[in-house]
């Protein structure tokens, strides 16, 4: 249903005068309807809501006209100076009538009293002894109603509306005086129900019904019981329900209240009409439709038949009596379903429809995975009656009907292994689900996975036998327990909001921008699905559903100020049309200050969707647009080349640079020293600063130089470790050296000997100095040398006391003469022993 705009105004205007409110309530909901599900012209955001508040108080400004005292007496008013008054106004008002004094406790004012007597005098459609038979059946509904209403302020409003009904009627005063007494009588007692606490009182009541119901004499209540007890039931629940006793004590009443009504519906008078519309009218129909469809006619006609007989049957008014207006209808309706039947018999196109139909039918048997038994048979026999169909008006489907009988012969054979196939997808699905828990993203499509697969395994209708449905069952249970573990779980439900939030807050930061509100409303959504099925503690849920809540809040406001915004956008096609100008200039400019930074390309990819999903551009002003942003990209596209062109050159200078300080560590003749390795360490440093500070090179050339002089540490660091393993095998091999000198001078026995050890030791000597030993050896080395030669030196001097030469002494005196060393002796001392 399309509604403009105008519409809306004619019925504001009509809504303020007309008599037929439901008429203009049900027009106004229909066109709330229509606005939300986007009918009609297109209108902005603000406006529908702003429309549709409106078009809402409207309904509500009827229905408080509906019980206007005020207002109805102004209609009277106006009607009663009319000229004409038709009878559709006439019943409004009187229904009008009816709504005011039924819906307030105060005295009805008595002009309205005065002006209802006129209005009725004055127009030709008032039948009053009509009227006063109405007042009295309601008068007498309204007593017994009473007996068992549970509201007493609603007993209360009707008692005071009939009275002013009464009072609105020319009446002569014993009649006056007997209906005023009826109601007296009635509010008197309401008065000392109303005193009662609402527990006992809906007891009463209750109690009331059990005792209307023991008392029924007969099969079925009369038509007045009937009515009176099922209004009651309706009004009774509702004021159950509204009460404000506690929830158990509520419940348990309506638990009552049902079981009362249960035994009501089997004995409640049952109208001719009610009986028709109740059970023949559906079975027509049944029938009908079955006609098109069915290919077992002699069921059709056994049913026709039993509805004819059914119709014709009954005894008891208000159980199963017909009334002979509607045995007329199902005889008439009869004679029209036995004609359907026989063109159908006779209508060679309906055969070949119904062929087709089974051929389609089987076919789609073929294509299940699983199938009853009976499903087959039952089309089996529907092959079988269409053969002797076709036997009577067109025997060339025979031969197809034939085929298909021996395709379902080869489906019967095929039934368990499609059975068992099924059986095992099924295991399949609840493993790939169980493996899928704890990667699973959207919860509340895996609740309704596993939903589904409960109701696949527990479904009446499910092709499974109860061996396998056990198995199946038993293992969805324990699928069901790890799900609803992770469904519960509330740390991951604080993350979930904690990440919501943050999206949020970005979402607030750029709203100017194309923001995705909708997929944020899923996303809480999702969370609220969560909160509200999952089970959690009283504390932690509600704590969840303040959060939703304000989450809600906040995404409202956004979306509010998401929506001002584009509407301030769309005021102005120019101004649009600059901002998306001036959107991609200055992502030109940023991406031309920053052309390696990925930033620079997403913000130019955005503002080209920005410009393809405007609508409010014009084709000229879209092709602008796209012409700035080709330059765009062609420039980002330019500052990239001549950057990576710039990053290529000083790539190859570093790796030149690096290149030449592993070279002489690389080479073999003459092997690299530690000296070598020491002079590139000293090289590297100021490099690799250099290199930490280098912004002209690209991720992956950089990659590929630290990678290079990773090369190079690890050649600096092959090389010490070999200086190091060269010095330990010389100390080592020194050690054995001194060791064999210090026993050699240990074996010292002549003076030739001595001179050779003496030799040796200063051959070590010199090895000592000139090898290649860490600090520490040649420390170690030394120090054994030197206590050597004091070895060395005590062995000089037994063999200068063993060995003298008397001979020698003139040389030796000349000698320390030489030297300044006088001694005054005449003679060789004698040796001292």
């Amino acid at each position: 249903m399309n509604f403009e705009l105008n519409q809306f105004q004619q019925l504001f205007k009509e809504a303020q005068e007309s008599l037929f409110f439901d008429e203009i309530t049900g027009k106004l909901e229909s066109g709330i309807l229509a606005i939300k599900d986007g009918q009609g012209p297109p209108i902005p955001a603000l406006q529908r809501n702003q429309l549709i508040k409106a078009v809402q108080q409207y309904i509500d400004l009827i229905q408080r006209r509906k019980t206007d005292p005020r207002l109805f007496k102004a209609a009277l008013k106006s009607y009663l100076s009319a000229t004409e008054l038709s009878e559709e106004n006439y019943n409004a008002l009187e229904e009008w009538f009816h709504g005011v004094v039924y819906a307030t406790l105060e005295t009805v004012d008595p002009e309205i009293i005065s002006f209802m007597r006129a209005l009725r005098d004055k127009s030709k459609f008032c039948v009053k002894q009509a009227l006063y038979k109405d007042l009295e059946l309601s008068i007498k509904r309204f007593a017994d109603i009473s007996k068992y209403a549970v509201n007493t302020r609603e007993t209360l409003q009707y008692a005071h509306g009939l009275e002013a009904r009464i009072r609105a009627m020319e009446l002569d005063e014993s009649n006056y005086k007997g209906l005023m007494y009826q109601i007296a009588g009635v509010r008197t007692e309401t008065h000392k129900k109303e005193e009662m606490p609402i527990g006992n009182r809906t007891a009463a009541c209750l109690n009331s019904y059990e005792q209307t119901l023991n008392s029924l004499e007969k099969e079925h209540f009369d038509r007045h019981t009937s009515y009176v007890l099922q209004v009651s039931f309706f009004r009774n629940r509702q004021a159950i329900e509204e009460s404000e006793i506690d929830d158990e004590q509520k419940e348990l009443l309506i638990r009552q209240l049902d079981k009362l009504e249960a035994r009501f519906d089997p004995v409640r008078y049952l109208s001719s009409t009610t009986l028709y519309l109740r059970n023949y009218e559906p079975k027509i129909s049944e029938i009908r439709n079955a006609i098109q469809q069915t290919l077992d006619f002699d069921n059709i006609l056994k049913a026709i038949d039993n509805l004819r007989k059914q119709s014709q049957q009954g005894k008891k008014e208000g159980a199963d009596k017909l009334a002979k207006y509607h045995k007329d209808i199902i005889e008439e309706a009869a004679k029209k379903l036995n004609d359907m039947l026989n063109r159908r018999c006779n209508d060679p196109e309906a055969l070949t429809r119904e062929v087709r139909r089974l051929i389609g039918e089987v076919n789609e048997l073929e294509g299940k995975q699983v199938l009853f038994r009976g499903t087959l048979s039952h089309i089996q026999k529907q092959i079988k009656m269409a053969e002797h169909w076709a036997e009577k008006i067109n025997k060339n489907l025979l031969e197809t009907l034939r085929d298909l009988k021996l395709k379902c012969s080869t489906i019967g054979d095929n039934i368990d292994e499609r059975y068992q196939n099924y059986v095992d997808s099924q295991i399949n699905s609840i493993h790939a689900f169980e493996n899928a828990i704890p990667q699973m993203d959207d919860m509340g499509d895996g609740f309704k996975e596993i939903q589904s697969l409960s109701q696949v395994m527990n479904g009446q209708d499910t092709p499974l036998k109860e061996r396998d449905r056990q198995y199946l069952l038993k293992s969805l249970s324990e699928v069901k327990r790890r799900f609803f573990e992770r469904f519960n779980n509330v740390e991951e439900i604080n993350t979930a909001f904690d990440t919501l939030n943050k999206k949020v807050n970005k979402a607030a930061m750029n709203l100017h921008y194309a923001v995705d509100l909708t997929k944020l409303s899923n996303e809480i959504k999702g969370i609220e699905f969560r909160v509200k099925m999952g089970r959690f503690p009283h504390n932690d849920k509600e704590y969840f559903e303040v959060q939703i809540r304000k989450t809600y809040g906040r995404l409202r406001e956004l979306r509010k100020k998401h929506e001002e915004y584009l509407e301030r956008r769309a005021a102005d096609q120019a101004a649009v049309f600059d901002e998306l100008s001036n959107e991609i200039e200055q992502c030109a400019q940023m991406a031309q200050e920053r052309p390696g930074h990925h930033t620079s390309w997403e913000n130019l990819v955005n503002a080209g969707r920005q410009v393809r999903e405007e609508k409010l551009l014009s084709g000229e002003q879209r092709q602008k647009l796209f012409s700035q942003l080709d330059k765009a990209f062609s420039m980002i596209r330019e500052e990239r080349a001549r950057f990576a062109r710039q990053a290529c050159v000083v790539y190859g200078e570093y790796a030149d640079i690096i290149q030449n300080i592993l070279a002489p560590l690389e080479q073999t003749i003459p092997r690299p020293t530690r000296e070598d390795a020491f002079d590139a360490t000293e090289a590297l440093k100021p490099l690799r600063i250099k290199l930490r500070n280098e912004r002209r090179l690209l991720a992956s050339h950089r990659t590929e130089l630290e990678e290079s002089l990773r090369n190079v540490s690890d050649a600096i660091t092959e090389i010490l470790d070999q200086a190091s393993n060269d010095m330990y095998n010389n100390y080592l091999h020194i050690q054995r050296q001194i060791d064999g000198l210090t026993g050699k001078i240990k074996n010292v026995k002549t003076s030739p000997d001595l001179t050779s050890v003496i030799s040796e030791h200063k051959e070590l000597y010199a090895a000592v100095r000139t090898t290649e030993l860490s600090m520490q050896g040649r420390r170690e080395c030394r120090s054994k040398l030197e206590a050597l030669w004091s070895l060395i030196s005590e062995k000089k001097q037994d063999f200068s006391y063993s060995r003298f030469d008397p001979s020698k002494v003139n040389e030796t005196l000349a000698r320390l003469e030489m030297f300044g060393h006088f001694l005054w002796m005449d003679e060789v001392p004698p040796r001292i022993v």
